[in-house]
């Protein structure tokens, strides 16, 4: 027997680096997909608040003419609620956010009466990137902006 023989260990442990190489891999490769995803979700939500406050501006800007003219004294501009819905109607179809967003939803528009206030909540869902058995068979996330704006008469 030569020393180069009696000095070789039996490789018990040979591939043992190649599965923790695969492991690491595939923990990168998730964390990776979540912040991609995380990311997607939180630019599409921004760009829908963004739209939302668009959409509440419009609807701010439809006074009711007979109570503002009505003769009785006003603090804040009288908003029209029909008007205000079809401002934001028109302000979602001119724009095209039912094509920009999937599942999109104009959820409510509504004018508190005397307070000058109108709310716009808008609603769509955002695929995931990378969905299948890792995201438990869930597809999307469905993701809701809010807005309100108030008119004061002064």
């Amino acid at each position: 027997m030569s020393a180069v023989q009696r000095r070789r260990r039996p490789d018990r442990e040979s591939g043992q680096i190649t599965l923790l190489v695969i492991g690491f891999a595939v923990i990168v490769a998730l964390a990776v997909a979540v912040v991609a995803n995380a990311s997607n979700v939180f630019m599409q939500r921004r760009s829908l608040v963004s739209w939302t406050d668009g959409a509440v501006t419009v609807a701010a800007q439809q006074v009711s003419h007979a109570d503002l003219y009505g003769g009785s004294r006003v603090s804040t501009l009288p908003l029209s609620e029909a008007a205000a819905r079809q401002a934001v109607s028109e302000y979602v179809g001119r724009n095209g956010l039912a094509g920009q967003f999937d599942g999109f939803q104009v959820v409510r528009v509504s004018v508190e009466p005397g307070s000058g206030r109108v709310t716009v909540e808008f609603s769509a869902s955002v695929p995931l990137l990378a969905a299948g058995d890792v995201t438990a068979g869930l597809g999307s996330f469905t993701v809701t902006a809010r807005s309100t704006a108030v008119v004061p008469l002064d």
